[in-house]
């Protein structure tokens, strides 16, 4: 099956757009490099910021759909570009299917503001679509699947 990702008017039904230009260029900085992992062109992109009231809680979306050849090793390579991730696991990928991990850490390295902040970051790969949502703002304990597998479910739709 198809697939083609649609950016969301609304992360999690309620989270608008960030107002920070810097978080989108960042999600769709990210965007760009998942599209090194195609195995051909992308056929849809996603790279946008999603903030709830006062940047409470960040998250960066960024996918692209096309041909992903080896969805392992694409997802491998996805994780390889935050070695500061720990407690990498295995989660409910949703019902798109493929593979999908979520790991923790803080940021060591980035722009705008990230340094040292801390994030829950999921990352999904299938034939189809490879992906991540990075979150920011909430508690260590936090279970990020769960909100992963809503926001990924928002993002994927069946190519016509």
């Amino acid at each position: 099956m198809m697939v083609r990702l649609e950016k969301p008017a609304r992360l999690l039904g309620h989270w608008p757009e960030a107002p920070s230009r810097i978080r989108h260029e960042q999600a769709e900085q990210i965007t760009g490099g998942l599209e090194t992992l195609l195995q051909g062109q992308a056929t849809s992109t996603v790279g946008v910021a999603y903030a709830t009231a006062y940047n409470a809680h960040l998250a960066l979306v960024s996918g692209v759909a096309g041909p992903v050849a080896e969805p392992d090793e694409a997802l491998d390579e996805l994780f390889s570009w935050w070695p500061s991730l720990t407690g990498i696991k295995e989660t409910p990928a949703g019902p798109m299917g493929g593979k999908a991990r979520c790991g923790k850490g803080v940021v060591k390295r980035a722009a705008g503001g990230f340094e040292g902040v801390y994030m829950d970051l999921c990352g999904w790969a299938d034939p189809h679509t490879i992906g991540m949502v990075m979150f920011q703002g909430f508690p260590e304990n936090n279970k990020p699947g769960d909100m992963f597998s809503h926001v990924r479910a928002q993002l994927e739709r069946p190519a016509t």
